[in-house]
């Protein structure tokens, strides 16, 4: 009887540690996970700055002119702006980016253009689209690199 009794506390903790075992490795399973996401610009779309400026270069340059646009066919948009270095010249680079009526850009990934800005001279940003139904635009100046 106590033979007896041996076996079944043998079987019920084998069995105990095989139930511990198996919920173990489905604890240790790797679940399928969803992909990270983006979260909700707070800026609204229509709101985003025609001319976006890198952020080290906002207490260097200086405009007192809205830009000019020509509504083409092509469109065309020229900005004037200034360095406010006393000595140096700035090195940067520009390129524009075009949109169609929907938002669409029209060009994936457009040149950055190089442009010299004396001291305390004003210089001009010429773009041109490639695309006569381009109706919207964005002009990013940054640091050259």
């Amino acid at each position: 009887m106590n033979q007896q009794n041996n076996v079944r506390g043998f079987l019920g903790s084998s069995m105990m540690v095989g139930l511990g075992l198996i919920s173990g490795l489905a604890g240790c399973q790797d679940n399928v996970k969803a992909p990270g996401y983006v979260q909700q610009d707070l800026l609204p779309a229509d709101q985003y700055p025609r001319i976006d400026l890198d952020a080290s270069l906002q207490t260097w340059l200086v405009s007192a002119t809205a830009p000019r646009v020509l509504p083409g066919p092509p469109l065309s948009v020229t900005y004037a702006c200034r360095a406010r270095t006393d000595t140096e010249e700035l090195n940067v680079q520009y390129r524009y980016l075009w949109f169609d009526k929907n938002g669409v850009p029209l060009n994936d990934n457009p040149t950055w253009q190089y442009k010299r800005m004396p001291s305390r001279s004003e210089v001009f940003f010429t773009g041109n689209a490639t695309d006569s139904t381009a109706v919207d635009w964005r002009l990013q100046i940054r640091p050259a690199r």
